[in-house]
């Protein structure tokens, strides 16, 4: 069976409303990609991510599984502390990017 390709759009309106008013103060960046019939959600945080901010990943990964039946979704939240550049990683879009000196 063919994966269908989603529209880079599509996942941007998917991912973004789940961020409004619970975008966490160590939060630099997050992409989304697909990858076949997987959406990845990568987040990167300035020190380890908490409890709440893992909660946060949830709730947008949630969000996106809920708008793509038929996709499976992989959540990170991963330590990448400032001033490290955040990567940009292959075939992704970036949903929120934090401003930085």
């Amino acid at each position: 069976m063919d994966v269908v390709r989603l529209d880079r759009s599509a996942l941007i309106l998917s991912a973004n409303p789940g961020f409004w008013g619970e975008v966490p103060a160590r939060l630099r960046g997050v992409q989304v990609r697909q990858t076949g019939a997987v959406i990845e959600l990568q987040c990167f945080f300035d020190g380890t991510p908490g409890t709440g901010d893992i909660e946060t990943v949830s709730i947008i990964a949630g969000r996106l599984a809920a708008d793509f039946p038929g996709f499976g979704v992989e959540e990170h939240a991963e330590r990448l502390d400032a001033p490290w550049p955040l990567p940009n990683l292959p075939n992704s879009f970036i949903i929120y990017r934090r401003k930085e000196p």
